[in-house]
């Protein structure tokens, strides 16, 4: 992977994680955990899903799968 690809991977790592900043900013600790319905997820759930989901992705993504 060309040093040109990380770096845009990163900026747009960047400008996403900024943007969840700002929304996690305006929200208070009941608006992350509650559920919508009661088969809907928490976006505080969804978030450690997701989590989970980039932290296996990109853990020796080099060399394996993920």
């Amino acid at each position: 992977m060309s040093r040109a690809s990380v770096s845009a991977i990163e900026a747009e790592f960047r400008r996403y994680k900024a943007y969840a900043e700002g929304t996690f900013a305006q929200m208070t600790g009941g608006d992350v955990n509650a559920r919508p319905n009661s088969t809907s997820n928490s976006i505080a759930m969804i978030v450690w899903h997701m989590s989970g989901n980039f932290a296996s992705r990109f853990t020796d993504f080099l060399t394996t799968d993920g």
